[in-house]
């Protein structure tokens, strides 16, 4: 077996592996963001959860390949791209029962690689398919988060001062985020119980004043932040959620990549084990 395809196999299984943890990394701020500008209720975080545990999983499998590379094992090399695709355990059973069955033979025939790529091709279309659902349920969670934020604010305005948890949340958002309100610092006022804006709608003057001044100089100045909250919650996760999806999309077509190579590698492996029988 040539030393270059080897080379090529670990290094592609290496950048398997980074894709993962880029994978895992993306779907984790994705979650940490979606729970953080959610009021206070969990949404959406089922999606972002099958992508971490499906990251885990890809890093698991690449060490599968690059380790069935380095020890030239046809065996570990095919099971490893089936694991790829099989993330149900009872396929996963099915799938490794026949492969070391096939495996168990000195010949992986033609036709059986034909039909093992043909599989291959449904389950990335398959998968493509979960994706593109996924993404389509993305506006349904950004309509879901928008409603939350509206409540959240209005139990911000109306809470009492012994249960602070909304007014904390919302004095996050605006500091984090540096905006004020829903959609201006008019939204506090706008509806019963009117109330002035909150302090973290002020920007930071620069002094060293104490807060009660810095308070009463924002009010009576109104330097508050003029941007809503809204569309800058709305923005920053529509922007994480894209994250994600680019990142899904680039790794399809780093995983075709990865199934011919290994393929290839496996099917030269078996040759020479046959030449050699036959020399």
């Amino acid at each position: 077996m040539s030393i270059t395809r080897r080379v090529n196999v670990r290094s592609l299984t290496l950048q398997i592996t980074i894709f993962g943890i880029v994978i895992i990394a993306a779907a984790c701020v994705d979650m940490g963001m979606i729970k953080g500008f959610a009021g206070m209720e969990p949404t959406g975080h089922e999606t972002d959860a099958l992508l971490i545990a499906i990251g885990v999983l890809i890093i698991i499998i690449a060490a599968f390949g690059c380790f069935g590379a380095w020890k030239e094992s046809p065996k570990l090399l095919y099971i490893a791209e089936a694991q790829h695709y099989t993330s149900d355990p009872p396929t996963q059973i099915v799938t490794f029962a026949y492969i070391s069955k096939l495996t168990q033979k000195r010949n992986w025939s033609w036709a059986g690689l034909t039909m093992f790529v043909g599989c291959l091709i449904i389950i990335i279309l398959l998968e493509l398919s979960v994706g593109i659902a996924a993404a389509a349920l993305r506006p349904q969670i950004e309509s879901t988060l928008k409603s939350q934020l509206r409540a959240s604010f209005i139990k911000n305005k109306s809470t009492k001062e012994e249960d602070s948890t909304y007014r904390e949340f919302w004095d996050r958002v605006q500091t984090s985020l540096e905006c004020c309100g829903i959609t201006g610092p008019d939204n506090y006022g706008a509806s019963e119980p009117r109330i002035n804006p909150s302090f973290s709608c002020c920007p930071n003057d620069g002094t060293d004043h104490s807060a009660e001044i810095k308070r009463s100089n924002c009010l009576s100045d109104g330097k508050y932040y003029k941007e809503g909250c809204e569309d800058k919650v709305l923005g920053t996760i529509h922007s994480a959620g894209m994250t994600v999806i680019v990142c899904g999309i680039l790794f399809c077509f780093l995983e075709v990549a990865g199934i011919v190579l290994a393929l290839w590698l496996a099917h030269s492996i078996k040759t020479q084990g046959k030449s050699r029988e036959t020399a």
